[in-house]
């Protein structure tokens, strides 16, 4: 008998005051995994926001997506964001969508799919499509469903045996079409979910946590070394497989540009400059192109363009600038490159622009003849351009001075002229702090410091040439040098910002919505009191999906480059457990089961070398007393790497693979006393069976850092838990 699990469409509305302070008061509904489930799941959250007054809504669905619902009248599709103003909105959920038949409300009965609810009320909704063929929705289709399906037989709409819920193909009639589908389908069952978890806020609908489990949107790594000491690297972009970067500044090994393999992190040296930095870089299909400056053949720092490929780098210098016209600011504008210099100082030896903060273009086409590139303007106030994007057809730019908070942006249609846009020249700050514009999808941002509120704010465009929002985000400005970089991530709407601070190294990433609302401190302390740390986030660094390479890091003997990935499997957020410590969520069912099903999504950050043995219980099965009746996780011993799975004093039975860091893995238990037989299965492939009798039942399910021994170095990400009473298979099988 073929049997899958599945969960209803959770349409939960969760209409929170306009009082409430806090964010995500209650969770969103667990996200169901399983394909063609007999009750699909979508969730749709309203979450407060003070000053508004505002409520952002959310509408996603799962396994499935695309679903159209409307909103007041307006047709949207899943997965569906925006912020709407306190009243009343009506919501009309589709009748059909794929094999899935609208059931009704479940907590009020009602059969009617449009459900009309008002921005200030503390109300829950929750709507559950049925399998089409399930006609009385009982999840399990029998010998009840072919009777309804027979009952209505060559029945139409107005015949005294007409049943609409039996005509599965809607043509308004009930024939051997429809009976067909309900028979083909015979046996099969239909088992809800008793547990699911996305881990998409909070630790809500857990029984309790043990330890400090995290539930962040992102995690950080210290990913790959630079090839000297004390130097700070660049990250540039990706061709192929390959990360481009450059290492800069403090040791002789500066300017220089290299290349690392992504899978086995080794580094091939492209160019060996001779001054301080090719500080910026673009990636241009096969091409990495880089800006700053370096050592002519006379020993003079001049302006400098670098192009590399996987095969090797060169490099322009341009014989009539000096070290004052070192290029900072830099983008890649499709047929030429646009490079701006620095603030005023350094050394003007052999420069024909003493002032700096010129602006440059240089033709792609003719990038190693300088005599090609041409300087376009010089900013009056002599600030250095520190980020340059392009909005439309209209060029934008952050330029400041770098010493005393002011800043400026300026807009210009042909890079000639410009005139200011955002104007914070009068501010006078004590301390340095760097902004940056980036790209919000279809409109412009720009994050910088603002000394009314002593706060870091955000400056959205929604228009070329339009006007600009102001959105104070409550980061105070320290009493530090510091230094913003931002990127935005459209898959999960918000914007990753790092604030980098120079004297005390307490470095932050946080995730915050378009709006400057919703912050969320994601890592903090990154470095801590050791050496030094400088954020580089700029509009070209490098993002792949969910993972960024943004910044550099280095201390009194090695030199990193850092990784930011979203810890998600589904969603935008997971579980993050130190696997050095206990640390995990857990959930006592209603009742006790004899036989249990448990799927998760789980990933390591770091795996041990091989030595000394380690191991972790990555989930628990207990039963109504505490006792554990089922173990399952990860083992090193000696050289062997295994999964392993124990039930009620069996031993461990393994199954030997060596795993790959940041790799998600399924992992999926079964506990039968029934049967006597107990599975692991890991990506939909049973690769551990346990035969041991057992009369015990399981009425608590504990996931994470369970438990273990040894130094792992390493965080475990949770996500996408499901508990059930049959087998529940990975995401997006069938």
């Amino acid at each position: 008998m073929k049997r899958k699990v599945a969960s209803g469409i959770m349409l939960t509305v969760l209409l929170i005051g306009m009082l409430t302070l806090a964010f995500n008061i209650l969770p969103s509904k667990p996200v169901m995994t399983s394909p063609n489930p007999d009750w699909l799941s979508t969730n749709i959250t309203l979450t407060a926001h003070y000053n508004g007054p505002y409520y952002e809504l959310n509408v996603a669905s799962s396994p499935l997506t695309g679903v159209t619902f409307t909103l007041n009248g307006t047709p949207q599709t899943t997965s569906y964001t925006d912020w709407l103003l306190e009243g009343s909105y009506t919501l009309e959920m589709p009748q059909t969508h794929d094999e899935y038949v609208w059931f009704h409300w479940l907590e009020d009965g009602d059969t009617n799919r449009t459900k009309t609810f008002v921005l200030a009320d503390n109300t829950t909704w929750t709507g559950v499509y049925r399998f089409i063929a399930d006609l009385n929705g009982d999840g399990v289709i029998n010998i009840v469903d072919i009777v309804l399906s027979a009952l209505a037989f060559d029945s139409r709409p107005g015949d005294h045996n007409w049943n609409p819920i039996a005509d599965l193909n809607q043509d308004g009639i009930i024939n051997i079409i429809d009976l067909v589908k309900v028979a083909i389908h015979f046996g099969e069952t239909f088992a809800r979910a008793l547990f699911e978890d996305g881990f998409e806020n909070d630790f809500t609908p857990w029984t309790g946590t043990v330890g400090t489990p995290e539930i962040p949107i992102l995690k950080h790594d210290y990913f790959l070394d630079g090839y000297d000491t004390e130097a700070e690297i660049d990250v540039y972009g990706v061709i192929g497989n390959e990360l481009f970067f450059a290492q800069n500044w403090l040791t002789s090994n500066t300017g220089w540009i290299l290349k690392a393999d992504l899978t086995t992190l080794e580094k091939t040296v492209l160019y060996t400059g001779n001054k301080l930095a090719m500080w910026e870089g673009a990636i241009d299909g096969s091409v990495c192109w880089a800006a700053g400056e370096d050592k002519d053949s006379g020993g003079i720092w001049r302006s400098a363009i670098g192009r590399a490929t996987t095969s090797g780098a060169s490099v322009a210098k341009h014989p009539n600038t000096g070290d004052c016209n070192e290029f900072i600011g830099f983008m890649d504008d499709g047929t030429q490159l646009v490079a701006g210099e620095r603030k005023p100082g350094g050394l003007t030896e052999g420069s024909s622009y003493p002032n700096g903060c010129g602006l440059w273009t240089i033709p792609k086409s003719t990038w190693s003849d300088t005599g090609t590139w041409s300087r376009v303007y010089e900013d009056t106030d002599l600030y250095e351009w520190g980020s340059i994007a392009k909005f439309g057809s209209t060029y934008y730019a952050l330029l400041a001075p770098y010493n005393n908070g002011k800043w400026k942006v300026m807009k210009s249609a042909s890079l000639t002229t410009w005139t200011v846009d955002l104007d914070y020249r009068g501010q006078t700050l004590t301390y340095d702090y760097g902004g940056q514009l980036i790209h919000l999808g279809n409109k412009l941002a720009v994050i910088s410091p603002v000394q009314s509120d002593s706060k870091w704010h955000l400056f959205v465009l929604s228009t070329e040439g339009g006007s600009w929002t102001d959105y104070s985000i409550n980061i105070a400005l320290a009493s530090e040098s510091a230094y913003a970089s931002a990127y935005y991530d459209s898959t999960i709407g918000r914007i990753i910002l790092l604030i980098g601070r120079d004297t005390t190294k307490d470095h932050t990433i946080y995730s915050i919505k378009t709006d400057g609302t919703d912050l969320r401190t994601e890592r903090t302390n990154l470095q801590g009191t050791n050496g030094a740390f400088t954020p580089r986030m700029y509009e070209y660094c490098y993002k792949d999906g969910a993972v960024y390479y943004p910044i550099c890091f280095y201390t009194s003997s090695t030199s990193y480059i850092g990784k930011i990935s979203r810890t998600a499997h589904h969603g935008s957020r997971s579980m993050v457990v130190d696997l050095d410590a206990t640390e995990y969520a857990y959930k006592t069912l209603a009742s006790s089961y004899s036989n249990l099903f448990v799927r998760f999504y789980v990933q390591v950050t770091n795996l041990p070398a091989p030595g000394a043995e380690r191991y972790q219980d990555f989930i628990v099965l207990r039963d109504s007393g505490g006792t554990a009746r089922l173990y399952a996780g990860y083992w090193l011993l000696g050289s062997s790497y295994r999964w392993y799975l124990n039930v009620d004093g069996s031993g461990d039975v393994i199954y030997e693979e060596t795993i790959n860091p940041n790799q998600w893995y399924c992992i999926e238990v079964e506990f039968d006393a029934n049967a006597d037989v107990h599975y692991l299965w890991r990506d939909g492939v049973q690769i551990i069976t346990v035969n041991q009798a057992t009369a015990n039942t399981i009425q608590r399910v504990d996931v994470g850092s369970c438990g273990g021994s040894g130094n792992w170095a390493a965080d475990g990400c949770f996500d996408c838990v499901v508990v059930a009473d049959t087998y529940i298979q990975p995401e997006g099988q069938q």
